[in-house]
Parts: C-alpha cells; sequence; structure tokens
C-alpha cells in the first residue's frame, strides 16, 4: 500500500511516547498503563507501596491486609512463646500448641489495643514487647485508615471499553467505531473522547514511529446513560484510508484512547485510557446491540456484558 498520503497529514509530536523505533510490543496496555518497564534505579527506590495499595483491587487489598495481620502477630506470638506464656497470664497444664494460640491471641488483643483482660503481661520482657508491638498497632492501623478512605474516595471513571474495534460500514462508506460505557450507577457529564493512531513507517530506509490524530464524528457528549459508540470516519482525510488488515499488522498500527468526563458526585474529572492493535481489529463488522427495553415498558436495560458482541458482514 502507498502511504504517500500520510505525509500530508499533521503529526502529533508531543505525545510523550517514543517516535523512533525503540519501543516494543503495544504502548498502551488494555488496562490503560503504559507497556514500560522501568530499570536503573534500586527497586524500593522506583516502586511505591502507597499507590500499589490504592491501584490493586479489594479483593487482592484485603487478603493482602489479613494476611499481612496474620504474620505480624505469629511472630509476636512467637516472641512471647519464647519468654515464657506464664508471663502473659496463659493458663498451666496446656500443650506447646495451645500455649502459642494463648500467645498469638494476646498478640492480637495487644496490637489492637482490644485488651479484654484475662491475658496482661506479668514480666518486664513481655511488657516491653507488647508496648513496642502496641505503638506498631497504632501506626499500622492509622496507615491502614487512611488507605481504605482514600480507596474509597478516590474518584474512578469505572469503564468499560469494548475489547475490539471495528471497521465497519457507515453511512456512504466505512467507519473505525469501538464502544465505551461506564458500569457503575455513576453521573458523568461532559464526556470527551480523543483518539490518537500510531504506526511505524519506513521513510528512506529508516523506520519511524509516527502518531496521527483520528478526527471523530462526535468527540463530545453531554452524558452517559447509555453505550457510546466512538465513531472515526474512514475518508480521504483518515490516517487509516485506504488501511487493510495486513496494513494494521504490517505497520503495527496501535489506536490509542484517552477519555476524561467530570464525575459530578466527587465534583471532580476523572480520566481513562486504553488502546487497540491490529489483533483487536476486525474487518467488516458492525455491534450488536446492547441495550434493549424491559418488559413491562418502563425501562431501559443495559446489557453491559454484550459490550464486544458483534457480527460479521
Amino acid at each position: 500500500m502507498n502511504l504517500e498520503h500520510l505525509k500530508r497529514k499533521r503529526k502529533i509530536v508531543n505525545t510523550g511516547f517514543d517516535n523512533t523505533n525503540q519501543n516494543a510490543g503495544r504502548i498502551l496496555n488494555k488496562d490503560g498503563r503504559n507497556n514500560v518497564i522501568k530499570s536503573g534505579i534500586p527497586f524500593f527506590k522506583r516502586y511505591s507501596t502507597f499507590h500499589a495499595l490504592l491501584d490493586m483491587s479489594w479483593g487482592k487489598f484485603l487478603i493482602l491486609v489479613f494476611v499481612a495481620f496474620f504474620l505480624i502477630n505469629a511472630l509476636f506470638a512467637g516472641i512471647y512463646y519464647w519468654l515464657g506464656t506464664d508471663y502473659i497470664g496463659a493458663g498451666h497444664n496446656l500443650t506447646a500448641f495451645e500455649k502459642y494460640l494463648e500467645a498469638f491471641f494476646f498478640s492480637a488483643q495487644t496490637i489492637s489495643s482490644v485488651g479484654y483482660g484475662r491475658l496482661n503481661p506479668l514480666g518486664i520482657g513481655e511488657g516491653l514487647v507488647s508496648s513496642i508491638e502496641a505503638f506498631i498497632g497504632l501506626l499500622l492501623f492509622a496507615v491502614l485508615t487512611g488507605l481504605v478512605y482514600a480507596r474509597y474516595s478516590k474518584p474512578q471513571a469505572f469503564m468499560l471499553f469494548s475489547k475490539v474495534a471495528l471497521i465497519a460500514p457507515f453511512k456512504e462508506g466505512k467507519a473505525f467505531m469501538f464502544r465505551i460505557a461506564t458500569y457503575k450507577y455513576n453521573s458523568l457529564t461532559e464526556l470527551e473522547v480523543e483518539v490518537v493512531v500510531s504506526m511505524q513507517i519506513e521513510n528512506d530506509g529508516k523506520v519511524s514511529t509516527q502518531f496521527f490524530p483520528m478526527k471523530l464524528e462526535f468527540a463530545k457528549v453531554t452524558t452517559l446513560a447509555l453505550n457510546w459508540t466512538i465513531v472515526h470516519v474512514i475518508d480521504e482525510e483518515s490516517p487509516i484510508y485506504g488501511f487493510d488488515k495486513e496494513n494494521f499488522e504490517k505497520n503495527k498500527v496501535e489506536v490509542i484512547v484517552f477519555f476524561k468526563a467530570f464525575y459530578e458526585h466527587f465534583s471532580n474529572v476523572v480520566k481513562d485510557k486504553s488502546s487497540y492493535i491490529h489483533d483487536e481489529i476486525i474487518m467488516n463488522a458492525k455491534f450488536k446491540p446492547m441495550f434493549r427495553k424491559s418488559e413491562n415498558g418502563k425501562h431501559t436495560i443495559l446489557e453491559l456484558d454484550k459490550i464486544d458482541d458483534y457480527q460479521l458482514l
């Protein structure tokens, strides 16, 4: 295919992405994260525990908190067991395992500042260790409270992007399309989408990655009550004009999507992003409807599990 028409297109040079041929794989992962592995400085300097705990799922977060709580108490229980469970008021005639359990329960009561009263430190060593544990418990629960609040108060778009994009019939020609929807009952207004296509182009024997804006039929909508099908008309002004499946693969085309909206509940702007590479672009297909009337005719049912449903033409 002749790519001469791209030389006349307006290129984007301030994307923040690489415009040489040094990038490998896709630019953005499907979840919107940059496909970059950083090196050259110590691991703990480039790794942010706080942000990792904010970004992980609630399931992983709660499991991690439970495991950390169990391990800390197991460690202090071992210390109390070594010092002697008689000095924390544990009963006599107990097996070794029962003594360890008493030490574990005493540790849990100490670190959480519960203190039921049956178990208490009776020696100087036990008192010192329990004081240290109580101090650690104050710090850990303060940090945990802050993390839980930050996770709940963090504005998120809760967006679903269709896993595939389509080259579909549109009016008298064709268009590049994908769908988005929000999967929460949140109120998003003033939505905007910007789409950029990256491709590797050979010029004078040198391959470089170039970026071009993709003009959308509608780049803004007032609100998102249902789904929104983003449409880029493939005409002579389109950077992917005349592309077939082979061109998408050969030129390593990646369509990058930037989304932002105003979240009324938080009175804040939320953002999200994703991308589509050549094997996620389906030729000659169209999306199937993903909403319908309810049986009583009083509501509209948005079937989010159908956001990827399409049919070949």
